[in-house]
This record gives structure tokens, C-alpha cells and sequence, in this order.
């Protein structure tokens, strides 16, 4: 799952992220067959937009689970 269009189109990196994270995440709680999902990260920009969407989706997730932490 390359972020490959947010450099070359222009597309909103922090955005792309987020909306990866979420849709990846949502389509795995209704398919069990996949056992991994690999974020591919080209830069550390990337890598640094893809690990604030990763943290800000397991907080809401732990809120939406009354889990704190």
C-alpha cells in the first residue's frame, strides 16, 4: 500500500495517510483472510505521516473501545 500520489499529484500527505490508515483498518474488521498489511513508506516524511495516522487511529479506537491509555 505505497503512498506514492501525495509527492507526485500533489495530494495532502497528512491527509492520504489518514485516510489510508482508516480504510485499511476498515476493511480488515470485515476480512479475515489477510493476515498483513504493509504501509510502504518512501522518506521519512512519509513514514512520519503514516506513524501520526497509525497513533491517532488507535486513540480513537481505544476511546471508542472506554479504554484509556
Amino acid at each position: 500500500f505505497p503512498a506514492i500520489s501525495c509527492r507526485v499529484y500533489g495530494y495532502p500527505l497528512d491527509e492520504a495517510a489518514r485516510i489510508a490508515v482508516r480504510e485499511v483498518r476498515s476493511f480488515l474488521a470485515n476480512e479475515d483472510r489477510i493476515e498483513t498489511v504493509y504501509l510502504v513508506c518512501f522518506g521519512e516524511a512519509v513514514h512520519d505521516a503514516y506513524r501520526q495516522a497509525l497513533q491517532e487511529e488507535a486513540r480513537e479506537e481505544r476511546r471508542a473501545d472506554g479504554t484509556s491509555r
